[in-house]
């Protein structure tokens, strides 16, 4: 049975809840977006080992796929950033409560259990479905 599961928006919590499972992965209530989830993915465990740190001055190719994806730049929640993954934690009040749920949920990580989901919705993902798809990852759908 997949115990973590590693999501690009809030389906992964919202399966577990409803499934009745502790959460177990650090992308619980957050949103990668779609332009980095792949990357996210294929380097899972580097992007894991990685410190996340708050991230206010955004790259302008954040500033795009931010525009892209919520048609503004965010104000009313904080981001983080691993690496060069920028996370949008949209559920959580600032950025030191998005950070120890982070922490505490990477250390639940089942690494031998995990399943990955993709959930992109419009046309205008369809290559970032693609290469995800792509990965072949085990236990993945999009």
């Amino acid at each position: 049975m997949l115990t973590t599961i590693i999501s690009n928006n809030c389906m992964g919590g919202v399966i577990c809840s409803r499934n009745h499972m502790q959460f177990k992965s650090p992308t619980v209530a957050l949103q990668i977006l779609p332009e980095e989830y792949s990357k996210f993915c294929k380097n899972f465990e580097y992007y894991s080992r990685c410190i996340l740190r708050e991230y206010t001055d955004f790259s302008e190719e954040h500033k795009e796929y931010l525009m892209k994806m919520y048609g503004k730049i965010p104000t009313d929640f904080p981001f983080g950033i691993v690496d060069d993954i920028m996370i949008c934690f949209q559920h959580y009040r600032d950025f030191m409560q998005a950070e120890w749920k982070w922490k505490t949920r990477k250390r639940r990580i089942e690494w031998d259990k995990i399943g990955y989901i993709f959930h992109a919705k419009g046309a205008e993902y369809t290559k970032e479905v693609n290469e995800f798809l792509a990965l072949n990852l085990p236990n993945s759908i999009s």
